[in-house]
Protein backbone atom coordinates (compact mmCIF):
# COMPACT_ATOMS: atom_id res chain seq x y z
CA UNK A 1 0.00 0.00 0.00
CA UNK A 2 2.81 2.42 0.88
CA UNK A 3 4.61 1.60 -2.36
CA UNK A 4 1.47 2.33 -4.35
CA UNK A 5 0.98 5.72 -2.65
CA UNK A 6 4.65 6.53 -3.23
CA UNK A 7 4.30 5.59 -6.89
CA UNK A 8 1.20 7.76 -7.30
CA UNK A 9 2.92 10.71 -5.61
CA UNK A 10 5.99 10.24 -7.80
CA UNK A 11 3.91 10.19 -10.98
CA UNK A 12 1.99 13.29 -9.84
CA UNK A 13 5.23 15.12 -9.07
CA UNK A 14 6.70 14.22 -12.45
CA UNK A 15 3.49 15.34 -14.18
CA UNK A 16 3.71 18.66 -12.33
CA UNK A 17 7.34 19.11 -13.38
CA UNK A 18 6.40 18.30 -16.98
CA UNK A 19 3.54 20.81 -16.93
CA UNK A 20 5.86 23.46 -15.52
CA UNK A 21 8.38 22.74 -18.27
CA UNK A 22 5.67 23.13 -20.91
CA UNK A 23 4.77 26.53 -19.42
CA UNK A 24 8.44 27.54 -19.57
CA UNK A 25 8.56 26.54 -23.24
CA UNK A 26 5.41 28.54 -23.99
CA UNK A 27 6.87 31.53 -22.15
CA UNK A 28 10.10 31.31 -24.15
CA UNK A 29 8.10 31.00 -27.36
CA UNK A 30 6.09 34.12 -26.55
CA UNK A 31 9.30 36.04 -25.80
CA UNK A 32 10.75 34.86 -29.11
CA UNK A 33 7.64 35.93 -31.02
CA UNK A 34 7.61 39.34 -29.36
CA UNK A 35 11.28 39.98 -30.10
CA UNK A 36 11.09 38.98 -33.78
CA UNK A 37 7.69 40.64 -34.36
CA UNK A 38 7.49 43.69 -36.63
CA UNK A 39 7.07 45.84 -33.50
CA UNK A 40 10.54 44.62 -32.41
CA UNK A 41 10.11 44.58 -28.65
CA UNK A 42 13.15 45.00 -26.46
CA UNK A 43 14.22 41.74 -24.87
CA UNK A 44 13.66 43.04 -21.31
CA UNK A 45 10.15 44.22 -22.16
CA UNK A 46 9.32 40.94 -23.87
CA UNK A 47 10.59 38.94 -20.88
CA UNK A 48 8.38 40.97 -18.53
CA UNK A 49 5.29 40.86 -20.79
CA UNK A 50 5.41 37.17 -21.74
CA UNK A 51 4.11 35.75 -18.41
CA UNK A 52 1.20 38.20 -18.44
CA UNK A 53 0.31 37.23 -22.00
CA UNK A 54 0.61 33.54 -21.09
CA UNK A 55 -1.66 34.02 -18.05
CA UNK A 56 -4.25 35.79 -20.21
CA UNK A 57 -4.16 33.01 -22.79
CA UNK A 58 -4.52 30.32 -20.12
CA UNK A 59 -7.39 32.20 -18.50
CA UNK A 60 -9.18 32.57 -21.82
CA UNK A 61 -8.68 28.87 -22.48
CA UNK A 62 -10.08 27.92 -19.08
CA UNK A 63 -13.11 30.17 -19.57
CA UNK A 64 -13.70 28.62 -22.99
CA UNK A 65 -13.56 25.11 -21.58
CA UNK A 66 -15.87 26.11 -18.71
CA UNK A 67 -18.33 27.52 -21.25
CA UNK A 68 -18.26 24.29 -23.22
CA UNK A 69 -18.90 22.26 -20.08
CA UNK A 70 -21.80 24.48 -18.97
CA UNK A 71 -23.46 24.65 -22.37
CA UNK A 72 -26.81 22.92 -22.33
CA UNK A 73 -27.79 21.61 -25.72
CA UNK A 74 -31.57 21.54 -25.98
CA UNK A 75 -32.92 19.09 -28.52
CA UNK A 76 -35.70 20.39 -30.74
CA UNK A 77 -35.15 24.03 -29.76
CA UNK A 78 -35.12 25.68 -33.17
CA UNK A 79 -36.19 29.20 -32.25
CA UNK A 80 -33.16 29.86 -30.10
CA UNK A 81 -32.91 33.51 -29.16
CA UNK A 82 -36.52 34.42 -29.89
CA UNK A 83 -38.47 36.15 -27.18
CA UNK A 84 -41.78 34.50 -26.38
CA UNK A 85 -44.38 37.02 -25.22
CA UNK A 86 -47.56 35.06 -25.63
CA UNK A 87 -48.42 35.29 -21.93
CA UNK A 88 -49.32 39.00 -22.17
CA UNK A 89 -51.75 38.44 -25.05
CA UNK A 90 -53.88 35.86 -23.30
CA UNK A 91 -57.19 37.02 -21.81
CA UNK A 92 -56.54 35.05 -18.63
CA UNK A 93 -53.39 37.03 -17.94
CA UNK A 94 -53.85 38.62 -14.50
CA UNK A 95 -54.25 42.36 -14.48
CA UNK A 96 -55.33 42.88 -18.06
CA UNK A 97 -57.93 45.62 -17.74
CA UNK A 98 -58.41 46.22 -14.04
CA UNK A 99 -54.90 47.43 -13.28
CA UNK A 100 -54.34 49.46 -16.43
CA UNK A 101 -57.61 51.36 -16.36
CA UNK A 102 -58.81 50.17 -19.75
Amino acid sequence: MKKRIAAICTVAALAGVGAAQVLVWFNAGIVHLLVISPAAWAVEDAVHAAPIILACLLGAGLMTIAGWLNYEDVEGEEDYGRIRRTHARNPEYPGDKEEWGA
